[in-house]
């Protein structure tokens, strides 16, 4: 287990790969949070609300629902666009 905790904040953009084709990315932006959930907002605008759950410290939702191999969006992922450039850390 890490010593650190991760967690999403508010008004940050992250992103996640599909578990079977890394080049599909999507990105979701945190419009709002409680201890226990966060609002989401995709591309096309529309905003979702999730439970979060927590893996190694680090908090975690099923933007797309949860299923056999959905994509998990982690608070470790965050996305960032420089210009052309885009860049998750």
């Amino acid at each position: 287990m890490s010593n650190t905790e991760t967690n999403f904040d508010a008004g940050r953009t992250y992103s996640m790969t599909s578990v079977c084709d890394s080049n599909c990315r999507w990105t979701f932006k945190v419009v709002r949070r409680t201890a226990k959930s966060v609002w989401l907002m995709d591309d096309s605008g529309e905003i979702s609300r999730r439970v979060i759950s927590r893996y190694n410290g680090e908090e975690q939702v099923f933007p797309l629902g949860k299923y056999s191999m959905a994509p998990i969006l982690g608070a470790g992922k965050v996305y960032e666009q420089v210009g052309k450039l885009e860049v998750v850390r």
